[in-house]
């Protein structure tokens, strides 16, 4: 898989974490002692990921560096456009001057407390190629949307919403997001919600958190507490005993079956033959229950009586091939 974009995310200041960088790419691993905060800077990367798109302010910026975008919006609507690397920075840009002002704000939400951090930002962004804007002007909006392809995003208009701020600021948000997390998660529009709860959205990043094996063989009893919880609580903060992407890979477990056919099936095929020699199964039930077939028998194995392999592997392969 080639990226169009690179960048990396700079953390100073972070609990233990004196000064880091992680740069995205297809393949990234972190390796470390124990207790070195590699899971703190894996949150973060997931909250960044999944998260950030919902810290846009609600009115336009008043800032310069908006309302440089917003000149440049106002020239480019009707126009042919491409962002190029000088458009890109003032993107980038206004996108940190939002995690400056946010970033207390996001690490609660991740993390569910308060922790102090110094700065948390954008580096080195880049494009192999520009990205292309395309503009529809459209007699009305009613029933169109944004939407995006490889290295294009396509943006109805009217020339009534032409003039509007409003509707200009929508557009910045769209391609700002498109910038930096093209094919790296789901799109900015819209977010899935069961009620007032916030679930994970298609194509949004997974988080697979480590020591799986004891979410394994308790996420039943675990979500039916936090199930409980939330019909007896007033306010979803209340609830939540976990950070923020253990619980959502506990709801993921749980709407396993609502994804369809996964693309990668035949990667969790391949690590089911050649390094757990069996599969798994999913039993459908509103708590889902796990099975574990040895690759030549027809037992079908609870994961509590598996070894500590098939438990740690068993999300992994669940998630690729469903």
């Amino acid at each position: 898989m080639r990226m169009e974009q690179s960048w990396a995310l700079k953390v100073e200041r972070f609990g233990k974490i004196k000064r880091a960088e992680i740069e995205i790419a297809p393949l990234m691993l972190f390796v470390g002692e124990n207790n070195s905060g590699k899971s703190y800077m894996m949150s973060l990367l997931w909250g960044l990921l999944s998260e950030a798109r919902k810290f846009f302010p609600k009115e336009p910026s008043s800032s310069q560096t908006y309302q440089e975008i917003d000149r440049f919006l106002e020239r480019s609507i009707g126009n042919r456009c491409k962002i190029g690397d000088e458009e890109a920075q003032l993107f980038i840009q206004w996108f940190n001057d939002i995690l400056r002002n946010k970033k207390s704000e996001f690490i609660k939400t991740i993390f569910r407390r308060k922790i102090p951090i110094g700065s948390l930002t954008i580096e080195r962004y880049h494009r192999i190629k520009p990205l292309e804007v395309i503009f529809e002007k459209r007699e009305s909006l009613d029933g169109t949307r944004f939407s995006s392809g490889k290295g294009y995003i396509r943006i109805p208009y009217t020339e009534r919403s032409k003039e509007q701020v409003i509707e200009r600021y929508r557009m910045a948000q769209y391609i700002t997001w498109n910038l930096l997390m093209d094919e790296l998660t789901s799109p900015l529009y819209p977010l899935a919600k069961q009620g007032r709860v916030q679930t994970r959205a298609i194509g949004e990043a997974l988080y697979l958190p480590a020591s799986r094996t004891g979410f394994m063989l308790s996420y039943k009893a675990l979500m039916q507490d936090l199930m409980e919880r939330l019909i007896a609580q007033e306010h979803e903060e209340q609830m939540i005993e976990f950070t923020l992407p253990v619980y959502r890979f506990l709801q993921a477990l749980l709407r396993l079956d609502e994804s369809g056919k996964s693309k990668y099936e035949d990667i969790g095929q391949f690590i089911e033959e050649h390094i757990m020699h069996g599969t798994m199964r999913k039993e459908k039930e509103t708590f889902p229950s796990f099975y574990y077939c040895p690759k030549g028998k027809q037992e079908e194995l609870p994961l509590y009586v598996t070894s500590s392999l098939v438990t740690e592997l068993s999300p992994l392969i669940l998630f690729l091939k469903l």
